[in-house]
């Protein structure tokens, strides 16, 4: 293989490689908000029933509660993207630069 063709192999494989730890880093916050969004949605339902509240607040604390977790979950999304796009952005600089990124051991 030619010097050109090594080098770029070499890149591609760190870019996978890190791609690959970001998104299950992505993946894991993600499950990390489904969980606590069940959690807290079974929380106030189990509240709500045990204090026998009339049935209109009850569906509108629910609405709230399943809303909010759903805002949270968009934000974890953002969040995450951002800072990958901003994590690329910063090796593909180094990459033109001629460096080739490395993570600190």
């Amino acid at each position: 293989h030619s010097f050109f063709f090594t080098r770029h192999c070499s890149f591609h494989d760190e870019q996978t490689r890190f791609n690959t730890i970001g998104m299950a880093t992505m993946n894991f916050g993600r499950l990390a908000v489904d969980v606590s969004n069940i959690l807290l949605t079974g929380a106030v339902a189990a509240s709500l029933l045990a204090t026998g509240i009339a049935p209109g607040d009850a569906s509108l604390a629910l609405t709230y509660t399943v809303a909010f977790g759903s805002f949270i979950l968009l934000c974890n999304m953002i969040f995450s993207q951002t800072f990958t796009w901003g994590s690329n952005l910063e090796r593909m600089l180094d990459i033109m630069e001629g460096n080739m990124p490395e993570e600190a051991i």
